[in-house]
């Protein structure tokens, strides 16, 4: 095995020898990562069943009707809600509902890795999309007819999980709006690593390869709103990889939780202090 230590943060990688191939009378080594140590920690520390740590925060944006902040490890992303506000367009209008538009920006510094414009701008799209079609689910919409809801996402900083996170996101900034939902709507991912499986995978542990699969779901029932699946992954272990995936799902539900707790109490508190 080939042992490399980083002198900034002394993080510690090992590379498994793979094969040894001979081309010409030249001898090539293979070397693979090796993503889990002998005893059971990834390469940033955690175990195998264990989410990164998670920071939130509500109401960072004034200027719109709901706002939120949510980090998970090095992935940071904000979203801002506005409305629900008479619809822009009077061709989108729905007589017995509000409709809603979802926008998803990713700061280019934040990448982790340079891609072109054109294949940034359809990332974007198809993750606006699905941020949308899986809010709309939990959304009362039918209380806000002819009305429009518009989601504003950027990513600041990418560390894999970005559309989890996102989702994430966008939840507290509903809540934080006010907007009528039937439940939080929490998101996280899982996969498998050299058959090991896994929660909240991060960025490093994508460039293994191994199937990702992001769900996004109603923590109390739950439910699934949303499946993501992300390479190929064998029949036999998708039941395992719902499971841990509804495993970081209420992870992140308990976190969200208490953070709009606290921002209740604090409103309710400054209310008191101002004796309304």
């Amino acid at each position: 095995n080939l042992i490399v230590r980083c002198d900034v943060c002394g993080l510690i990688v090992i590379w498994r020898k793979k094969s040894i191939e001979s081309r010409g009378g030249e001898t090539a080594i293979r070397i693979g990562m090796e993503y889990i140590s002998e005893t059971g920690l990834r390469l940033d520390g955690r175990r195998v069943l264990e989410s990164r740590n998670i920071f939130c925060e509500i109401g960072i944006n004034p200027k719109s009707d709901g706002s939120a902040r949510f980090e998970i490890g090095n992935t940071k992303c904000i979203a801002s809600v506005y409305g629900p506000r008479e619809a822009r367009y009077h061709r989108d209008t729905i007589h017995d509902r509000a409709i809603v538009k979802c926008e998803f920006n990713s700061v280019h510094f934040s990448q982790s890795t340079r891609t072109t414009s054109r294949k940034n701008d359809r990332r974007s799209n198809d993750s606006a999309e699905i941020i949308r079609e899986t809010v709309e689910s939990v959304l009362l919409l039918h209380l806000y007819p002819r009305s429009q809801i518009d989601i504003s996402v950027e990513v600041l900083q990418s560390d894999g999980g970005e559309l989890a996170a996102a989702i994430n996101c966008v939840s507290l900034a509903l809540i934080d709006s006010g907007c009528p939902m039937k439940d939080f709507i929490c998101a996280s991912t899982s996969g498998l690593i050299d058959n090991t499986p896994l929660i909240d995978i991060n960025y490093a542990e994508r460039g293994a390869n191994g199937p990702v699969l992001l769900i996004a779901a109603l923590p109390k029932s739950q439910k699934i709103i949303t499946m993501q699946m992300e390479h190929k992954l064998e029949l036999k272990n998708l039941d395992r990889c719902i499971e841990l995936g509804l495993q970081g799902v209420s992870q992140v539900y308990e976190i969200l939780q208490e953070t709009v707790r606290k921002n209740a109490l604090q409103k309710f508190q400054s209310r008191e202090q101002l004796g309304v």
